[in-house]
């Protein structure tokens, strides 16, 4: 980066953003002691991985003021340490071992990528190539991270449960069932494996409720855990919105995933009034029915990989849409920035977008949006152009 002004900036903006992400106080359980375990949680993976991106920029500004990896890891070992400290006393934060280490190894690889400075190697078709093949890798992965994934431990029933990190639903539910299964109340599943197989065969999840008074916060109507108490499916009411969520192999694998939410859903249901609830998948989208009310365009698509490592909640669609975009942008242009031409350019862009187009045959995600395949291919144009203009690698 020019200058030592501009430097020096990055150096603030990187530090700024790393003591709000860490030390900034927000609602939530009290304090806690510091965890030791290396892959605890919910979503071990995602956490690791925000933690190495929130320590990267500031890695990459103090080798742009003359530190070396090493010397800049061991600094974010120092600040990671302090707010690990400081968290031990702040509300809803879950200070770790964990976060020490990937704290660390984000800054470590933050000043390595600086010193590299990759941008400045000259293009060719060998780097192009292998950029796009792992752009098509993660539009992959994302596909392949979205399939059902229930387990095989016993699974249980809840219905409007009390679930301690959630809000209580006070509406009433008359009847559930997922496909043609039952979904008892508070109860183990009589036949597990055909729980499993529904919930596999994103069978649709169906109920019969008397309408309760809307709550803040996400509040079960109905839910399927299993025998160690992992969340594997819900249906909840957020305020007026309705919200479901199936467990997927990303989250088994330690990541974040999407849900489904259907804004105003339940808006005009008076407390008391029964109403029949229904989330159904077909052909990788989503859809909900409230008696005569139903949505479709629902489920997660390719732009919705970011969420792999933090799902937006609650938030509107136009945040995911914008979100999904710049993320299909920055692979785009992740791909645009090794191309030595743009003949190169061209044909990597047309690879994304393919790709992007047909992954949704697969059964796992939606019809990829216009604006997203439109994102990829700007993406890829937008970081030729400014390998060209920088003058970095030429053109040939």
């Amino acid at each position: 980066m020019p200058g030592s002004a501009a430097r020096r900036a990055a150096l603030v903006a990187s530090a700024v953003l790393v003591a709000t992400a860490t030390l900034v106080p927000v609602s939530g359980p009290p304090p806690r002691p510091i965890s030791w375990c290396l892959w605890c949680g919910s979503q071990p993976a995602a956490d690791a991985a925000r933690n190495v991106l929130l320590f990267a920029p500031l890695g990459a500004s103090l080798a742009a003021h003359g530190l070396a990896p090493l010397p800049a890891g061991a600094l974010g070992l120092v600040i990671s340490v302090a707010a690990e400290t400081v968290q031990v006393a702040l509300p809803s934060r879950a200070p770790s071992v964990r976060d020490v280490l990937t704290n660390t190894l984000g800054a470590a690889w933050g000043a390595a990528l600086w010193r590299r400075r990759r941008l400045r190697r000259p293009a060719s078709r060998a780097r192009a190539a292998g950029a796009t093949a792992a752009g098509v890798a993660v539009l992959g992965a994302t596909a392949a991270l979205m399939v059902p994934a229930p387990g095989q431990l016993e699974l249980f029933g809840h219905w409007t449960p009390e679930f301690g990190h959630l809000s209580f639903y006070r509406g009433v539910v008359r009847f559930a069932q997922i496909g043609d299964v039952p979904l008892a109340a508070s109860a183990a599943f009589p036949d597990s494996a055909a729980a499993r197989g529904a919930l596999r065969a994103h069978e649709p999840i169906r109920g019969i409720v008397d309408v309760g008074i809307p709550v803040p916060g996400t509040a079960p109507i109905l839910a399927v855990s299993d025998a160690r108490q992992r969340e594997i499916a819900f249906v909840a009411a957020r305020g007026d919105d309705l919200v479901a969520r199936l467990r997927t192999r990303a989250r088994s694998l330690g990541f974040d995933q999407p849900e489904i939410r259907a804004a105003g859903a339940l808006r005009g249901y008076l407390p008391g009034e029964r109403v029949t609830l229904e989330v159904s998948w077909q052909d990788g989208d989503a859809c909900v029915r409230v008696d005569q009310r139903h949505r479709c365009g629902l489920g997660p698509s390719v732009g919705s990989g970011y969420g792999l490592l933090g799902w937006i909640k609650p938030a509107p669609a136009w945040v995911h849409a914008g979100a999904g975009a710049l993320w299909l942008g920055a692979i785009g242009a992740f791909c645009g920035l090794r191309a030595p031409s743009a003949r190169v350019a061209a044909t990597a862009a047309l690879l994304l977008v393919a790709s992007a187009a047909l992954l949704p045959q697969a059964g796992t995600l939606r019809s990829t949006p216009p604006h997203q395949l439109a994102a990829l291919a700007l993406g890829v144009a937008a970081g030729f152009r400014f390998r060209y203009r920088s003058g970095s690698g030429g053109i040939r």
